[in-house]
């Protein structure tokens, strides 16, 4: 462990609108690599109404910076990108698990989630490298994957290898990629019939993996009932596979800089209504409350480390 330093650290304990969980202890490293990479990882310990103990989640980066550049998150502070290989995705855990002083063989429900810092898509070998030898580490463990990008070919990589994958998350913004491109300027391309087709067989060769939409709401963005309906129906295809989880916008640099607005309670718990009387599963993920350590914030001060 001696090639990783943690430069910045954080520990709290917040209560969140979830499916499942209802309090998460959380702990937020910023993690040095010997070549000047900067990621942040987290170890969460998640409880439910009666203080049990539901599961440990580590959460981790595999990149330094983001290419996606994505205005409503973080690393938009971060100007260069790095990218983490499997060896080094893998120090990142068991340093992320020493710093907690945690041991995954006291959790019966452990689980390694890739929805850090950058866009897995990108590096599908690397996710599937890393994955199977952290398996090989922690036989119990089962992995959550997230991508933005929504790259058909990586997804497919993914399906093909049959990881321990108990999710597999599609951020979903809208269904134009002119409408995308305003908020994350970077994609390159999504193809929303492309990707229905890809999810369809995902499924079926991965029928134990549940295909989660990361449903970021906006103001004036992709908040209206309007838009909802249009979206619901061109998803039809997936509805008995995939499940919408209605993620609320926190607060950020970039948020501030780009008038990103979060949508009110009121009108979050209408879209999920939406989507239940459109025969969707859906929830609401997050807090209306500005806790610094939620989705798309990160703790490190990334001017002063690369000075």
């Amino acid at each position: 462990m001696t090639d990783l330093k943690i430069v910045d650290r954080l520990e709290r304990t917040d209560n969140y609108i979830t499916k499942k969980w209802k309090a998460e202890k959380a702990f937020r490293y910023v993690i040095e690599f010997n070549d000047h990479k900067f990621v942040e990882s987290s170890a969460f310990i998640h409880y439910d109404n009666s203080d049990k103990i539901l599961d440990l989640t580590i959460e981790i980066s595999t990149m330094y910076g983001c290419p996606l550049r994505c205005k409503f998150c973080d690393t938009n502070k971060i100007n260069s990108v790095k990218y983490l290989n499997s060896n080094e995705i893998v120090l990142q855990v068991q340093k992320t698990l020493m710093e907690s002083n945690l041991n995954p063989l006291d959790f019966i429900d452990f689980r390694i989630s890739y929805l850090a810092i950058g866009e897995n898509s990108l590096i599908p070998d690397e996710i599937i490298e890393s994955s199977q030898l952290l398996k090989k580490l922690f036989s119990h463990v089962l992995f959550n994957l997230s991508t933005v990008a929504a790259d058909i070919s990586a997804i497919n990589k993914w399906s093909n290898a049959h990881l321990a994958l108990r999710t597999l998350q599609i951020s979903i913004l809208h269904y134009d990629i002119v409408e995308i491109k305003k908020i994350i300027p970077n994609i390159k391309k999504f193809e929303i019939d492309k990707l229905i087709n890809c999810l369809i067989s995902f499924n079926k060769e991965n029928p134990n993996t549940k295909i989660r939409f990361n449903y970021v709401l906006i103001e004036n963005y992709n908040d209206s009932i309007g838009y909802l309906n249009k979206l619901v129906e061109i998803l039809k295809p997936l509805k008995s596979i995939v499940y919408f989880r209605i993620s609320i916008l926190n607060e950020t640099e970039g948020t501030k800089q780009y008038y990103l607005n979060q949508v009110t309670k009121e009108k979050t718990e209408l879209i999920v209504k939406t989507l239940i009387e459109n025969d969707y599963n859906a929830y609401i993920f997050g807090t209306f409350i500005n806790q610094r350590i939620s989705c798309g914030q990160f703790i490190g001060k990334y001017d002063k480390y690369c000075k």
